[in-house]
């Protein structure tokens, strides 16, 4: 999880043989439904925008930011706010 100031990102590390696994892309799938949900009631609320970043491992690195992560994968949501 991470979270900002508009925002919050259920953020996932797989390594890069099992990203295009079914059982992940069945897991990513959901998450980014459940994501649309809570952003759906979040924002009713003066709530966050709820997205969710799918990572492989061998990408993070000590340096990397949530801004430079969200520019390198697609963010798995249909908002896209910050």
């Amino acid at each position: 999880m991470v979270e900002t100031k508009s925002s919050q990102y259920i953020v996932e590390v797989k390594k890069d043989a099992d990203i295009d696994s079914k059982v992940v892309q069945a897991k990513a799938a959901a998450v980014v439904k459940w994501c649309q949900h809570v952003t759906n009631h979040e924002l009713k609320h003066e709530g966050k925008l709820w997205s969710y970043l799918l990572i492989i491992l061998t990408d993070v690195q000590e340096n990397m930011t949530i801004k430079g992560l969200k520019i390198r994968y697609k963010l798995l949501n249909m908002y896209n706010k910050d």
